[in-house]
C-alpha cells in the first residue's frame, strides 16, 4: 500500500475530462477529444490533458449521515466526487481541479426527516468557491490527518423557502476536513476514526479500486441558514429553520460520516487508453 498513489472520498484527483473546442468562425461546437475505454472509462471527465494535472480520481459515496446540533439525517442518496488532482512540486500540497463537466460534486438532494412548516424539506451539498479543495494523500492511505479538506455549504428547498435559502455561503462556508484517521473534536463529541479501505489495483497500479473506505470529520462547525423565504420573510424564516435544525452549532456538536468507493488513474494511461 505504501508508495501507492491513492484516492480520497472525494478527494484524490477528481475526474475531470478535457474540453477541446473546435473552433469554427461560425460557431462554438465543442467535443471530447475521445473517450477512456475500459478499466479507465469512469475517468471521462478528468482534465487529464490540463497542466500540472497527473491523476484522475472518481469517488462515490454510497451512504453515511450528517448530525448537527443533536439530529442525525441519514445520506441515502449517492453522491460523486469527480476531477483532477494538481500537485505542487515544491510543498507536495495536492489540489483539486474541477470536472470538465462542471459537476465536480453532484447535486443531490437528501429528505430531512420532519421536513419543515409540515412540507418536505430536501439538503443538498454543493461545493463553496471560496478556497480550494485540498487532497493528501499520505493521510489517506496512513489514517492521519485530513485527507480531503472541502469548503462547501447546505441548501435548503421547499416551496416556502425561496431559491437562495443556505446554511453557509460563497465567502464564509462550511469547511469540512474528512480523514481516514481519528479525529479530535471539541467537547461533548468525543474522537471518532474513519478507515482506509481495500485495495485492489490493475494495470502496474496505474487504475486502483479503494472500496469500504470511510472518511469522517465531527470537528466541523456549522452557521445558521441565510436567505430562506425570500425578501422581508428571511429574517424570520431563518430564526426558524434555526430552531428547528439547531443553528448555529459550534464545533463539537456536530458529525458527518461517508461511506464510498474510490477509483484513481494516472493521467498518461488515461489517455492512452482513449481509442
Amino acid at each position: 500500500m505504501r508508495g501507492s498513489r491513492v484516492l480520497s472520498v472525494g478527494a484524490r484527483r477528481c475526474v475531470l475530462s478535457l474540453v477541446v473546442a473546435l473552433g469554427s468562425l461560425t460557431g462554438a461546437s465543442v467535443a471530447l477529444a475521445g473517450e477512456p475505454t475500459g478499466d479507465f472509462a469512469i475517468f471521462k471527465g478528468c482534465p487529464r490533458f490540463t497542466s500540472g494535472v497527473g491523476m484522475c480520481l472518481y469517488g462515490v459515496t454510497h451512504s453515511g449521515e450528517v448530525t448537527v446540533g443533536g439530529r442525525t439525517f441519514p445520506l441515502e442518496r449517492p453522491l460523486v466526487l469527480q476531477g483532477g488532482i494538481e500537485k505542487n512540486e515544491q510543498t507536495s500540497a495536492e489540489t483539486l481541479v474541477g470536472a470538465l463537466t462542471g459537476e465536480t460534486l453532484s447535486r443531490e438532494p437528501e429528505k430531512v426527516p420532519g421536513g419543515l412548516f409540515g412540507m418536505p424539506l430536501t439538503a443538498t451539498l454543493e461545493l463553496a468557491p471560496a478556497g480550494e479543495i485540498e487532497v493528501s494523500q499520505p493521510n489517506i492511505e496512513e489514517e492521519r490527518g485530513a485527507g480531503l479538506v472541502l469548503p462547501a455549504r447546505i441548501r435548503l428547498e421547499n416551496p416556502l423557502l425561496g431559491s437562495e435559502c443556505y446554511i453557509g455561503s460563497r465567502s464564509s462556508p462550511i469547511v469540512l476536513r474528512l480523514t481516514t484517521g481519528t479525529t479530535g473534536p471539541d467537547p461533548p463529541n468525543r474522537p471518532i476514526s474513519g478507515k482506509f479501505g481495500r485495495l485492489n489495483g490493475r494495470d502496474g497500479v496505474r487504475w486502483l479500486e479503494i472500496s469500504h473506505n470511510i472518511m469522517v470529520d465531527n470537528t466541523f462547525s456549522m452557521p445558521g441558514a441565510s436567505g430562506c423565504g425570500g425578501p422581508g420573510e428571511a429574517p424570520l424564516v431563518d430564526s426558524t429553520i434555526d430552531r428547528t435544525l439547531g443553528l448555529p452549532s459550534p464545533d463539537g456538536h456536530n458529525t458527518i460520516v461517508e461511506n464510498n468507493t474510490l477509483w484513481e488513474g494516472e493521467a498518461e494511461a488515461v489517455i492512452a487508453s482513449e481509442g
